[in-house]
């Protein structure tokens, strides 16, 4: 008569051909060293010979599916802080591109549509003196950054001749005709 699987956890009978036990869920099989499965109850294993009869199970760590309130808590606040960090970014931007917009004694509006209206001219004037500091030095600056990256270049190839890389070696041989020379 054939031995039947039975659990370890509960005792329950396990049907043939289930890996965990119907009962507790828990997993009725276990992996050998040499990779073999073997019945949690088997004491020896059939391939290598491995004793499993001192082994304890060991309690495998899970994670939570439920988040924790501390957690979401510390998400949702540092959420808010960022925010409102950037909120108040936004409207020390505002305030600067409208100071740009307004003319030399103009105070600043306190109507939030206003501000808007005088930023927007301040990024336009901000846009139009890029603009004409490009027009006004574009070739030169165009040259510096072309002499920079020539000097980068020379700087790698420099670099690669003295430190000896070179393109890496392409190899003819596939990986299974090496591992059967290996053996």
């Amino acid at each position: 008569m054939e031995d039947r699987l039975i659990c370890t956890t509960c005792g329950t009978a396990v049907p043939e051909g289930v890996r965990s036990c119907p009962v507790c869920h828990r997993g009725v099989y276990r992996t050998c060293f040499c990779g073999w499965h073997l019945p949690a109850n088997e004491r020896v294993c059939p391939n290598c010979g491995a004793d499993w009869s001192q082994s304890a199970r060991v309690a495998r760590k899970s994670r939570s599916r439920t988040p924790s309130t501390r957690k979401l808590i510390r998400h949702a606040l540092v959420g808010a802080l960022a925010a409102a960090v950037a909120m108040i970014m936004v409207l020390i931007l505002l305030t600067a591109f409208a100071k740009l917009g307004m003319s030399a004694g103009e105070a600043a509006p306190r109507a939030v549509g206003d501000r808007l209206a005088l930023a927007a001219a301040g990024v336009v004037r901000l846009l139009r003196l890029v603009w004409g500091g490009l027009v006004r030095y574009g070739p030169a600056i165009l040259a510096v950054i072309g002499i920079m990256v020539v000097g980068a270049g020379a700087g790698i190839v420099v670099y690669l001749r003295k430190s000896g890389h070179r393109e890496p070696h392409k190899s003819r041989t596939s990986r299974r005709v090496r591992r059967k020379r290996r053996q």
